[in-house]
């Protein structure tokens, strides 16, 4: 492969030229500042998931082995990758690769539509490239910069990787301020709630607020992109901005450092991440810790936020049209809605549907969103009665979603993977109740299926902890509520698995 500065005839603009310019800044070749000093990028290599980009040999390696990218791909990967977690415009991008800002849009689609094939964007959760509408595109994986024979500094206060924050995340204005505040003071706080609830929009909001206080060396690590326990060790150290080689000595590494870490997604890989965080919590003095996951990590030092459901429309209460934007997960239907191709009918039996599809979906957001998308197909009376079929679970999402959030259906199915043998069958056997319960009936209908009393206790807290369950107390007394959703996907699994026994018999009657 050719070298950056080896340009052949038909080469991009960055093989050519390291030092050119776009709208007076410096793309490649120079620091952005004047009175920076000047950097070789020929020397410069990234790590980013399980991928490494060797800009000296122009390859980009996956687990050690060279992957195929055509030379405007790599090119247009080096600066999204450089300014990783900032939007590169659609005419930065044609000037650093093809030396014009006046090429052909198309060329840059192919390059893109390339590179995400290569890198495997949007499979198996794996997230890299975002596009944002009408600004251009954003290197959202956490990246780590290394030199070839040579160390770097790392940035104190300079940089940081963190995700675009949503623009108006609906019902969340009291959270953002008061998790901020509650980690300055605290040092650890996970937030903690069911799939889909908006954990990593809330940690992203306050990872961004809270940028100035730390100087803007803020570090966001993304075990969601994690697919197999061996990348671990890599995600961290690149989300930190650390090598891998030094893995062991993370928390030292940063013992001297004022920062702010947030660990996203950690319930699959809780086991690992608990210790890391505790040791960091220890060693690292002046570090504060923001995690996100489905279940607390139950270590010493940790606070634990529970993230809520969007407040809905209490049952009794009838609302109008103009009443739903006072609650949040009405409000966000509207919203929602406001993007597609009708507009809702303006009548008392529309703000009612509105209200009930809400409270059937447990005021969760992602569901919410991926109902009111497909108001078009079914019609707000429609989609009420059709909530209730497990099949209405596996509504599309987003396509840029992550893997876990294309369904809902997907994001109980990433929670319920994580439930151990007993945590299953107790959900499973719990799902009978149409509303809340209280814990003598749960151990009565468990010992009703040979379920002893201490095995049911052990699972109603895993379910508690993991957020499949929620506890109230009301009056005094405590009760448990499943969320509609969860029983209703439960519900489905049984009936796939009475399906399947059936076909099984009657296969076994032919044969």
């Amino acid at each position: 492969m050719l070298g950056l500065g080896a340009a052949t005839n038909g080469q991009s603009a960055i093989g050519n030229d390291l030092d050119d310019e776009i709208d007076g800044r410096r793309v490649l070749g120079k620091a952005r500042r004047d009175d920076a000093p000047v950097e070789d990028i020929n020397s410069w290599s990234f790590v980013f998931g399980p991928f490494s980009l060797e800009v000296p040999r122009r390859q980009v390696l996956l687990n050690g082995a060279a992957i195929a990218l055509s030379a405007r791909a790599f090119d247009v990967l080096v600066l999204l990758v450089r300014q990783a977690g900032s939007v590169v415009s659609k005419a930065d991008l044609l000037a650093g690769v093809w030396g014009t800002r006046s090429a052909d849009v198309s060329c840059l689609r192919v390059a893109m539509t390339e590179l995400r094939k290569a890198l495997g964007d949007g499979q198996a959760g794996a997230r890299f490239v975002q596009t944002v509408s009408g600004r251009g595109y954003c290197f959202v994986a956490p990246v780590a910069r290394s030199g070839v024979g040579r160390s770097y500094p790392q940035p104190t206060g300079t940089h940081h990787n963190v995700p675009m924050a949503p623009a108006n995340l609906i019902g969340r204005e009291k959270v953002i301020p008061e998790t901020a505040s509650k980690l300055l003071n605290e040092r650890f706080v996970t937030i903690v709630g069911p799939g889909g609830v908006g954990k990593t929009s809330v940690a992203t909001s306050v990872a961004h607020r809270l940028l100035e206080e730390f100087c803007g060396d803020v570090r966001f690590v993304d075990f969601g992109l994690i697919i197999r326990s061996l990348q671990l060790s890599a995600t961290l150290a690149s989300g930190l901005g650390l090598d891998e080689k030094q893995n062991d000595e993370l928390p030292m590494n940063l013992s001297q450092r004022r920062m702010l870490v947030v660990l996203d997604c950690c319930e699959h890989v809780i086991d690992v991440v608990a210790p890391f965080a505790t040791r960091l919590l220890r060693e690292a003095p002046r570090v504060h810790i923001l995690a996100t996951s489905r279940e607390a990590m139950l270590v010493d030092g940790e606070h634990v936020h529970r993230l809520g459901p969007l407040e809905c429309p209490p049952q009794h209460v009838t609302v109008s049209m103009a009443d739903l934007a006072s609650y949040p997960a009405t409000r966000m239907f509207m919203d929602c809605r406001a993007s597609g191709a009708d507009e809702l009918e303006l009548t008392q039996d529309s703000a009612n549907h509105v209200k009930e599809i809400c409270r059937k979906l447990d005021g969760n957001p992602l569901a919410i969103a991926i109902a009111a998308a497909h108001v078009e197909s079914f019609g707000l009376g429609s989609l009420v009665e059709l909530l209730e079929n497990p099949r209405s679970l596996l509504w599309k999402g987003s396509r840029t979603a992550q893997s876990r959030h294309r369904t809902f259906r997907a994001a109980l199915d990433w929670s319920y993977r994580l439930l151990s043998e007993d945590e299953r069958k107790v959900l499973w056997l719990l799902s009978v109740f149409g509303d809340e319960f209280t814990l003598e009936a749960a151990i009565a209908v468990a010992l009703a299926a040979d379920v002893d009393e201490t095995t049911t206790l052990a699972a109603l807290f895993g379910l508690v902890n993991k957020s499949l369950l929620m506890l109230n107390s009301q009056g005094g007394r405590t009760v448990y509520t499943m969320p509609r959703t969860t029983r209703v996907y439960v519900r489905g699994l049984i009936s796939e698995l009475r399906d399947d026994q059936s076909q099984n018999r009657r296969g076994a009657v032919v044969v």
